[in-house]
């Protein structure tokens, strides 16, 4: 309370001063309420405007401040530019004092109040009366806080005094003679002006009131009344206007009369009536002027008008000063955006544009503040409750008279129906325009009315030139016939119709097949007044589904397995050859896990690893083989190649894949591989000609026993590196080959190596034929026999030598096979056994020897097979070992032998290499020796015990024992006697027994 009573106060006291302020201008007294104001209000600054009705326009006269340093003459420019209009423009409409807020005040004054100091957080403004109209308007920036109601009071209070103080000193200080100021007047004033007496009759006019009131020249005007003017209808009403003014001595400004001029046209006439005093205050006249405003009223009348149709409309219009911030709204608007105009006047525009237009908003504004074009567009804009919606919105610029931008009226209309209306025809013309499927109309008579562009083109027609052609034009006789009775159906029940595969001839007289859909055109009487058809080429499902049949026969009556299964291994398929191969019934199979299909494990995982790889690369897995376990337990090879199954979304939804039983191939395929290693790793050449002589193929031996690689050999003729006449008996050879068709055999022929030696070969030829049975080359193999006719030379040298001792000795050399069966013995068995070679070669020694000798060689075989398999065999180790043979005539023989065994590479025992001699005499003379001994033995011991004479044969020597037995005498002394006895001969018995052998021998 004690505040509002310092503040009424310091009001009043500032009144006072202002009253009792002793100054000679208008300015100064303004100045000086201004600096009034600005103290009591605590602002920074403060000016006033001048501001002219008529033109509208604004005029600052006076800029003081609390710092003489704040503003400058320079930043006073500042406040005259069109945008500081818009300070003034609210107070101007509203007269009254109106208080800005910051987003109101445009950028470019904040700005040059800001480089100064001053920041525009608002703005206080104050009209200035003179007679009833606005003036000039005050206003007050650079509070701290918000103006309040008492800042508005009291500068409304002290501004206005102060501004009638100034209009008085105006007054006297230019009050000049009535005739002066008429004639002044009157030159000057571009409107029409009058002058009357206190009586009420016209003075003087200039002639532009002359010419509104119906008179040739302002000479005629005086002494006239309003009555005698154009404006006689409205004489009353003015005059009593006059009244009032001589009455109370007020000016009476801005009444407005309409009239009918001479000519019957409607005016209308702004009429401002002043007193003019004298020094005394007495009224001595009335002057005034007058403007016609019939343009002005016409268009307040329009404006009126289109008040009432932009609040009637359905059309949203807002009215937005330059930075977008709204200032008018209508009904339709409120409905529209769901804003009350309470609500929505003073937000910003921005607030109704969704997230991500906004910078629209700005765009547009931008445009129309540099052009006066409407802008027409469609956007998107949010409604209170914060639905989107289509909007289509018309923009225009506002613009002050003095050219500066005001501000944007914007009509918006909701249109997310009529776009939804739009998309959706839109939608129905593109969707039948782009259909693969033809869309035709036919009217009663079967003439096409309409067709989309894929109808025109199934029947071979341009679609403007299809429009008029019959439908029995594109249609073989019996389908017309056929279409006939449909459409008379339809037309008589209203019923549709559909027709499959039917025929249709093309323009170009191709025959294709359609499926048909008629249904029934029915007007607003409901009769049917044509027929809407839908058509759809056919003939590549058919000719498909013909082709699927032949797939389905193939993939039911192929060979090959055919098979789908889903990642759980589940069979989704499978044709007859997918289990007959694996020996069980469709139901069997179906029935089986994925691990029971497989021969093992690693081969069910391997199976996996492919399907998972085909699952992760989409790719198809190629041609990989899986064994497989048959019912009866036995595997099969299977060749499969496997690809991803799809659904119509592209997602994987299991496997399928072919799959051909390869075990009698691979059976095959390894036969042929072995073939093929046989032929690249044998010893011998082998090798293929054509009918030309030329090399057509060589394996490796072929080509490199002549120093070249298969590629020179290949192409080269065959008998390029043979002598002349070598090459001659060798072509005889395969002519003969040739006519005969018979395999012929060249044991030997020469080559040249590459390097130029000779290289001898033998070779097997036969012919080769081609399909039809025709000669068409020939095949063969080739072995080198350079290193064995080298041998055969060297043995041919030493042959002889080896055969004369092998013949000569008395030994028998001998050779046996694995089995002891003679495949070689020398010729000296004839002298010791009494058979010839041949008797013996194939035989075993069993037949010659006695069952202990060749129960004792089996076993010395036996001995040498066991260490070789324990690894253990001495490979040069002879052994020496005693055998009774069978002589030829009966005797039997003792020989002695020494063996060694054969080995072949891999030191395994082939056989057995022996030589044997004779040692039957050795060991007889052995055996009487012995026999000698003991009788010696005993006859020592005999004699040991014997005393007197022993009985000797004079003959022969024996003993007569005490028995009376006559006995040996070695025997007599091996048991008589304990004497060792040795045998010998006697020169004369060896003589006698033996003369053979004491006889020297002849030479041969």
């Amino acid at each position: 309370m004690k505040k509002n009573i310092s503040s009424e106060q310091a009001c009043l006291e500032s009144q006072l001063r202002i009253a009792r302020h002793k100054t000679k201008s208008p300015r100064d007294i303004l100045d000086f309420a201004l600096a009034e104001v600005i103290s009591l209000t605590s602002s920074k600054a403060g000016l006033v405007c001048f501001y002219n009705g008529a033109s509208r326009k604004f005029n600052p006269k006076n800029i003081v401040s609390t710092a003489d340093t704040v503003f400058s003459v320079d930043e006073g420019q500042a406040w005259s530019r069109p945008d500081a209009a818009r300070l003034w423009a609210k107070t101007v409409r509203q007269a009254r004092p109106v208080v800005l807020t910051e987003a109101e005040i445009p950028a470019s004054l904040k700005k040059a109040a800001h480089e100064n100091g001053i920041r525009l957080k608002s703005f206080l403004s104050v009209p200035l009366f003179s007679g009833g109209d606005i003036a000039a308007v005050a206003g007050f920036a650079g509070k701290a806080r918000p103006y309040t109601k008492k800042d508005i009071q009291n500068s409304s209070v002290l501004m206005n005094l102060a501004w009638q103080s100034a209009q008085k000193i105006r007054l006297e200080k230019n009050r000049i003679s009535t005739g002066l100021l008429l004639d002044e007047l009157k030159e000057t004033l571009s409107v029409g002006f009058f002058w009357k007496s206190p009586d009420l009759k016209y003075q003087d006019c200039n002639q532009y009131f002359a010419t509104l009131a119906g008179i040739q020249s302002p000479e005629e005007i005086a002494g006239k009344t309003d009555a005698d003017l154009a404006w006689k209808e409205a004489a009353k009403t003015l005059r009593s206007i006059d009244e009032d003014i001589l009455k109370t001595g007020r000016a009476k400004l801005n009444h407005v009369h309409k009239f009918q001029n001479a000519y019957g046209a409607t005016l209308w006439l702004n009429i401002h009536n002043v007193p003019i005093k004298d020094s005394m205050g007495n009224i001595i006249a009335i002057a005034g002027t007058i403007n016609e405003i019939t343009h002005q009223k016409q268009d307040e009348i329009r404006n009126m008008r289109l008040a009432a149709i932009i609040d009637s409309t359905d059309d949203a219009v807002v009215g937005m000063n330059p930075d977008g911030v709204i200032t008018d709204w209508n009904r339709a608007a409120e409905k529209i955006y769901g804003y009350t105009p309470d609500e929505a006047i003073g937000m910003s525009v921005a607030n109704l544009s969704p997230p991500g237009f906004e910078a629209k908003i700005s765009d547009i504004i931008s445009t129309l503040r540099n052009g006066r074009q409407p802008a027409g567009y469609e956007t998107k804009r949010k409604r209170k409750n914060g639905e989107i919606f289509d909007v289509a919105i018309t923009a225009a610029p506002i613009f002050y008279p003095d050219g500066s931008f005001a501000g944007i009226s914007g009509i918006s209309r909701d249109i997310t129906e009529k776009n939804r209306q739009i998309k959706e025809l839109e939608l129905y013309r593109e969707f039948l325009e782009n259909i693969e499927d033809g869309c035709f109309e036919l009217d009663l008579k079967g003439s096409v009315t309409y067709t989309n562009p894929a109808a025109a083109l199934m029947f071979g027609y341009d679609p403007d030139h299809a429009i008029g052609v019959h439908y029995s034009q594109s249609t073989p006789a019996a389908e017309a016939e056929k279409l006939f009775v449909i459409f008379n159906h339809i037309y008589k029940t209203g019923q549709r119709n559909f027709i499959e595969e039917m025929e249709i001839l093309r323009q170009d007289g191709i025959i294709q097949y359609f499926d048909l859909m008629v249904s029934p055109i029915v007007d607003k009487s409901d009769r049917v007044s044509g027929f809407r058809c839908t058509i759809r080429n056919v003939t590549q499902r058919k000719q498909e589904r013909q082709e699927l049949e032949r797939y389905r026969d193939f993939v039911l009556n192929a060979e090959d397995a055919c098979f789908e299964f889903d990642f759980y291994g589940k069979v989704l398929f499978c044709n007859e050859p997918t289990y007959r191969m694996l020996g069980y019934t469709r139901e069997e199979y179906m029935k089986l896990r994925h691990r029971q299909r497989y021969s093992s494990k690693e081969e069910a995982d391997k199976a996996a690893a492919i399907i998972r790889k085909v699952y992760e690369t989409g790719e198809p897995s190629g041609l990989y083989e899986s064994r497989l376990l048959r019912k009866d337990g036995s595997v099969v090879t299977i060749e499969m190649n496997v690809n991803m199954i799809r659904d119509r979304q592209g997602r994987p939804i299991g496997w399928r894949g072919t799959g051909r039983d390869v075990s009698d191939r691979k059976k095959r395929q390894a036969e042929l591989e072995r073939y093929r290693d046989f032929m690249e790793n044998i010893y011998d050449g082998c090798f293929e000609v054509d009918l030309a002589g030329r090399i057509t193929y060589t394996n490796e031996t072929g080509s490199r026993r002549l120093g070249l690689t298969k590629e020179e050999f290949t192409g080269m003729d065959n008998l390029q590196y043979a002598r002349s006449e070598e090459a001659k008996r060798i072509a005889r050879i395969f002519r003969e080959i040739y006519d005969s068709g018979r395999p012929a055999f060249i044991d030997h022929y020469e080559l040249l190596h590459k390097d130029g030696h000779t290289v001898f070969f033998e070779m097997s030829a036969a012919l080769i034929r081609d399909e039809k049975g025709d000669p068409a080359g020939f095949r063969g193999t080739t072995r080198d026999i350079t290193e064995r006719k080298i041998n055969q030379e060297r043995l041919r040298a030493s042959e002889a030598k080896y055969r004369f001792l092998t013949e000569k000795i008395s030994d028998i050399v001998w050779t046996t096979d694995i089995n002891l069966v003679f495949n070689y013995i020398s010729p000296s068995v004839r002298f010791a056994l009494g058979y010839k070679p041949e008797e013996l070669t194939g035989r075993d020694p069993g037949s010659l020897m006695t069952p202990e000798s060749f129960a004792r060689a089996r076993r010395l075989l036996e001995d040498e097979l066991d260490k070789t398999k324990r690894g253990r065999p001495d490979i040069v180790r002879f052994v020496e070992f005693e055998t009774a043979y069978h002589h030829k005539n009966g005797d039997t023989l003792w020989f002695g032998n020494i063996v060694s065994f054969i080995r072949d590479d891999k030191g395994e025992i082939a056989g057995i290499h022996g030589v044997s001699r004779n040692i039957t005499e050795r060991k007889q003379a052995v055996a009487e020796k012995e026999k000698l001994i003991l009788e010696l033995q005993a006859a020592l011991s005999e004699v040991k015990t014997l005393s007197g004479l022993l009985p000797i044969c004079s003959h022969c020597k024996k003993i007569r024992d005490d028995k009376g037995y006559w006995n040996q005498l070695e025997s007599y002394l091996l048991e008589h006697s304990s004497a060792l006895l040795s045998h010998g001969i006697c020169p004369e018995c060896a003589e006698k027994h033996y003369p053979d052998i004491l006889k020297p021998k002849k030479p041969k």
